[in-house]
């Protein structure tokens, strides 16, 4: 008899300790409306309670929040989830920590430490990822690494976008946020400091070549808008004194406004280093700062065609900038200026497949299929080559012999073969150095390459935009700010630069009425 108890006990006990296991794999969100209370944002717990949600069991309608608590997770695995299946009904998945929205940076009470964010979006989904403190080293793997790397297509204007905001970098070890295939949205907000690149963005469709061949589009809501972040670079680990703020790449479409940053630069890459260059820059009403000497500008642009306006540079020694000790910003093309060494550049732009050497503007007759975004980087003889679409087999730079234009360089912002003129334009920038020698008006910018012509390639003015520049007439109208994703109302304060300029007349919009929850 004892013994029958015992076994009918063991029985219990066994069977009450799987039903608690069973329930909180399945119930470890404690809902409020569309909210899931979690225990921990652990990486390996919180993976498994977003793949709970994109089942929607419960049938969740709208914005989906995961709420994280007071904690510091310490990560040794990736959190990787995709939002390209599944999450039906649901319009935005929100991770957020814990603690009261501060104007900028997070409330410190959720710490992430190691490990990354690995998302694949998709174009009608937004998704969020706010008020958190990031510590401790990313993912190290080369070119994935960062903190958060959003893949996919989420963008605004199809229903989706992300938005990174209100977080803080604790003196992180890795870059932070990387875009890599040609996802919109928005980082604001931030503030902290941080010992590597801040951001990295690529709209990487066949190596960027989908991207210039939609060609440029300024002003437009199809970007990535860094506005809004307070940020401070500390050379602790790199020879560079000062380390790229958003690096624009392989057809990276950027806009960098109303931020306040302090030995970072503003900058990105062109073909000579990436397969393409990046195809559009934006640049206006920051505040940059630096004590530092440094082998550039404070702004180091390197392809594409953009506007650059609004902006403060302060430099705290008297000869901060080479070559040009006067120059705040730099314009480089690294084929037309640098000689580089084997083995850094990618292969479309050698003579042979393997080569180690460099090849400079217009010193190849070599073609590729620049014309096809399906293998744009194939040798080829002749269309047939690339698929047989009609003018994809091209020279890599416009001219042989002439260097002129040098593929992706600035000044362009097409696929057109010759790529067609679209000139940088700069207005109203000033760049202060220690000695508080203003110097408001051209020449604040230097170029160094053969290729890069003012009045060609780019036009300056003091106060005002280029009315028309190399005979292309300039239509920029600047998009809406704050950003529509901050669902804030009001208008930033053009005649500001940095985030002081942001504050000013924004305030949050009425909350919604007529709303029903399920």
């Amino acid at each position: 008899m004892a013994k029958m108890i015992f076994k009918k006990s063991l029985f219990f006990a066994i069977f009450l300790s799987g039903f608690l296991t069973w329930g909180n794999a399945r119930a470890a969100c404690v809902w409020d409306n569309n909210t899931c209370a979690v225990s921990t944002c652990n990486y390996s717990s919180l993976g498994n309670e977003i793949a709970e949600i994109k089942t929607n069991s419960l049938g969740k309608v709208g914005a989906v929040t995961i709420q994280c608590p007071a904690e510091t997770a310490i990560n040794t695995v990736d959190l990787t989830f995709s939002m390209t299946t599944g999450f039906s009904g649901i319009n935005e998945l929100i991770i957020r920590g814990a603690g009261v929205e501060q104007t900028r940076g997070s409330a410190g009470q959720t710490t992430l430490s190691g490990g990354s964010m690995i998302i694949t979006s998709t174009a009608d989904k937004k998704i969020r990822i706010t008020n958190f403190t990031f510590a401790g080293a990313c993912n190290d793997e080369w070119q994935a690494a960062a903190f958060i790397r959003m893949n996919g297509l989420t963008r605004y204007s199809s229903g989706g976008g992300y938005r990174v905001d209100h977080n803080t970098l604790a003196e992180d070890l890795g870059r932070f946020f990387y875009c890599a295939d040609g996802a919109y949205g928005l980082i604001d907000a931030n503030n902290g400091i941080m010992t590597d690149q801040f951001s990295s963005f690529e709209d990487a469709g066949s190596y960027g070549n989908e991207a210039w061949t939609s060609g440029a589009s300024l002003g437009s809501v199809d970007a990535n808008y860094l506005e809004n972040n307070e940020l401070i670079y500390e050379n602790r680990v790199f020879a560079e004194e000062l380390r790229m703020f958003a690096d624009d790449a392989q057809g990276g479409r950027v806009v960098v406004r109303y931020n306040t940053l302090t030995d970072f630069y503003i900058g990105g890459h062109d073909a000579g280093s990436n397969f393409r260059g990046g195809l559009q820059y934006e640049i206006y009403n920051n505040k940059l700062t630096s004590d530092r000497s440094y082998g550039a500008g404070l702004m180091t642009l390197r392809g594409g065609t953009g506007v650059v306006y609004n902006n403060d540079m302060f430099h705290l020694v008297d000869t901060p900038f080479a070559p040009s000790t006067s120059s705040g910003i730099h314009l480089k093309n690294v084929r037309s200026t640098d000689g580089g060494t084997g083995g850094v550049l990618p292969s479309p732009w050698n003579t042979e497949e393997d080569a180690d050497e460099f090849v400079w503007c217009g010193d190849t007759d070599v073609k590729r299929c620049l014309g096809s975004s399906s293998n744009s980087f194939d040798k080829c003889t002749s269309d047939s080559d690339c698929g047989g679409t009609a003018g994809s087999c091209v020279d890599v730079d416009g001219n042989i012999g002439t260097s002129y234009p040098c593929r992706d360089q600035i000044g362009t912002g097409n696929n057109a073969y010759p790529q067609d003129s679209k000139p940088f334009l700069f207005w109203n920038n000033k760049v202060i150095r220690s000695t508080n020698d203003p110097i408001d008006s051209p020449p604040y910018i230097f170029s160094g390459a053969s290729t890069i012509a003012i009045d060609r390639d780019y036009c300056t003015n003091s106060t005002t935009m280029p009315a028309i520049c190399n005979g292309v007439a300039t239509t920029y109208v600047e998009f809406t700010c704050p950003h529509p994703l901050t669902e804030l109302s009001g208008s930033c304060n053009s005649s500001v630069a940095g985030t002081e300029g942001y504050v000013v007349d924004v305030v949050a919009p009425a909350s919604p009425t007529g709303l029903a929850v399920s």
